[in-house]
């Protein structure tokens, strides 16, 4: 059934409808008995499809009610009215943060007070075993004092639990601000999933923008899963490479890499600030052009006034269940487009790598290099006499073989402007099996302090040397994307890919 304004359902008078969305429609409504405004939230009749939802649904909300927390947007009540499941929930007289940062910006101290709020309402939530699944500005309310309100708390969760056609067919989250795990549609989510949701939050209101965006909800969320995150000084030079830090890590692909908590995030963040001596936002912050593509890659626009409406967008992962309906048919076209294009583009790829790989390896003459010519930066040096530490040299800076993440990070804190530093890192990070944070430092090196492609060989050669061949192929591959190649770094380059 649908309700109108006007309606009395129980103890509350529908006063006016102020949002609606694929799960919900949210109206205002008047409660006499305690005299207050409340928002009334109606789940989409689509989830009725599941004889069984209306079951998981009373479950579900039991949980998600049961959030007290100041800065979490509370569940008063839940029923349903002739089988209309509706939620009942605080109504915040303000608007959400989205509306905010499209008008200005919030000064800076009142940012991080913001994020810190929020990032508190997060941890309570994960240490009671409850997760969002949905973290983005339009999901953060600010009253008229500027306090922030977490809204739709569990919402996706009370959808996922059940099996209706809408629940198989969409992946509930907004593309923008979604995780790699739940991009993928892993089942097994955990605080990690709203970490990064939140600290794509934070990038935006750093950098300017959010950092995937594209004309296809599809090519979106691939971004989020398979694509390095843009560096946010290389889209705004202002950006500290303190807070750089933080948001790398913050954005990390695999969950284990990034914080703990979105405390300890918020933390990392407001000390990154403090040491970075920032006083104020970027005036001169990135502003993407509004996107002409297809309409659903764009996140909805919702009123200032209006309580924040949950989208959704369509699943990459061949969803399970036994309807067969025409919108289904349409998804399985589009995916198989989608796996064609992508088997397409690394045909393309590895084919240019091929020729790329074949020049440099074509002529004998441009082949004088070898593992034994080559100075004592590439040559395994054995083992140790007695317990002294090995170490090998990258352009003058010794790596001793017990070198430590701390170490290593009070190097490049002394000394920034430093690839080497970073390299030296990435090299600990690796040896500690921290992969991702490896590449991550690595690509600061690379990308942002213009590393020679001198230095990349030293340390590709390296970590060949010392049988990590996969980290040593990357770092080969992105010497040979370097300008002003000298030949015989190209030749070692193509002689290391080419076994």
């Amino acid at each position: 059934m649908s309700f109108t304004i006007g309606d009395t359902i129980g103890p509350y008078r529908i006063t006016d409808q102020i949002g609606q969305g694929g799960m919900a429609t949210v109206y205002k409504a008047y409660h006499a008995n305690l005299d207050r405004y409340v928002a009334f939230k109606v789940l989409h009749q689509a989830f009725l499809e599941d004889s069984n939802f209306l079951e998981r649904f009373k479950r579900e909300a039991q949980i998600v009610a049961k959030l007290e927390h100041p800065h979490i947007v509370q569940v008063y009540d839940f029923a349903d009215h002739e089988g209309q499941p509706y939620l009942i929930m605080k109504f915040i007289e303000g608007e959400t943060l989205k509306a905010q940062l499209k008008r200005e910006s919030l000064p800076l101290d009142l940012t991080i007070q913001m994020l810190e709020a929020v990032a508190n309402a997060l941890t309570y939530a994960h240490e009671g075993g409850i997760l969002h699944r949905d973290i983005k500005p339009s999901n953060i309310m600010l009253d008229t004092h500027n306090t922030p309100y977490i809204a739709d708390f569990g919402l996706a969760r009370i959808a996922q639990a059940g099996e209706s056609t809408l629940s198989q067919d969409m992946m509930l989250g907004t593309p923008q601000y979604i995780s790699p795990e739940q991009a993928r549609g892993d089942q097994n989510l955990g605080p990690g999933t709203d970490i990064y949701s939140l600290g794509v939050v934070i990038y935006e209101m750093m950098v300017g923008r959010v950092p995937f965006s594209a004309d296809t909800p599809f090519a979106i969320i691939h971004d989020h899963i398979y694509k390095p995150l843009p560096l946010p000084s290389k889209v705004n030079p202002e950006v500290p490479v303190e807070v750089e830090r933080v948001l790398l890590k913050a954005l990390a692909k695999e969950p284990a890499a990034r914080y703990a908590s979105a405390v300890d995030m918020i933390a990392a963040f407001r000390s990154a600030v403090q040491e970075a001596g920032m006083t104020e936002l970027s005036a001169a912050r990135y502003r993407p052009p509004v996107l002409t593509g297809s309409p659903a890659a764009a996140e909805p626009e919702t009123p200032a006034t209006q309580s924040p409406a949950y989208t959704g967008v369509p699943s990459p992962v061949t969803p399970t269940g036994t309807g067969s309906t025409a919108s289904r048919r349409a998804y399985r076209r589009r995916a198989n487009l989608w796996i064609l294009g992508g088997f397409g583009v690394l045909l393309l790829t590895c084919l240019l790598s091929l020729f790329i790989v074949m020049r440099a390896i074509s002529h004998e003459d441009l082949r004088p290099w070898s593992v034994e010519a080559k100075t004592d930066i590439g040559k395994n040096p054995g083992p140790p006499p007695g317990d002294a530490p090995v170490s090998v040299q990258i352009n003058s800076f010794d790596i001793p073989s017990d070198i430590t993440v701390e170490q290593a990070q009070q190097d490049v804190d002394d000394d920034p402007t430093n690839p080497a530093n970073y390299f030296v890192l990435a090299l600990a990070y690796m040896k500690d099996g921290n992969r991702e944070e490896a590449i991550s430092t690595a690509i600061i090196a690379i990308n942002r302090l213009d590393a020679s492609p001198t230095l990349i060989a030293d340390v590709a050669r390296y970590v060949a040397t010392n049988e990590q061949d996969e980290l040593a192929a990357w770092l080969y591959l992105e010497t040979i994307a370097q300008r002003n190649l000298p030949p015989e770094i190209r030749n070692e380059a193509g002689e290391f890919l080419s076994d």
